[in-house]
């Protein structure tokens, strides 16, 4: 290997670990607001119900991005190092975004939808 594809290989991994970072604040944000849920889910007002799930999905929202961005930017430089070693990926270019995406949106949504059969369960 030349010096140039082991600091692309380093540059990668370094943006993986800011991206394992982003994953692990992405999590506790979901268990956090699982907790929350079923803890104090039904006793909330709707104005607290409210601002809770705001700022949940806002920071979900924001973690997603970041995550999804960096592996994007990881697979972007990456591709030079992989096109060298002729591996193929398994997905295409969107069909992978989108996959992504999708597979990290599902956290987010299971949590809303635990907060809502919470609410629904204990009110009536």
């Amino acid at each position: 290997m030349t010096d140039r594809e082991l600091e692309t290989i380093q540059t990668v991994m370094a943006i993986a670990d800011v991206q394992s970072t982003h994953i692990s604040i992405y999590l506790t944000i979901i268990f956090a607001y699982i907790v929350v849920a079923y803890v104090a889910g039904a006793k909330l007002t709707r104005l607290q119900l409210a601002l809770a799930t705001f700022v949940f999905v806002a920071a979900c929202l924001w973690e997603l991005m970041m995550i999804t961005t960096l592996g994007e930017g990881a697979t972007a430089i990456g591709r030079e190092v992989m096109q060298s070693a002729e591996v193929k990926p398994l997905l295409g270019e969107s069909g992978r975004k989108w996959f992504v995406r999708i597979l990290w949106s599902s956290g987010m949504f299971a949590a809303l939808v635990f907060m809502w059969n919470i609410r629904i369960s204990k009110a009536g």
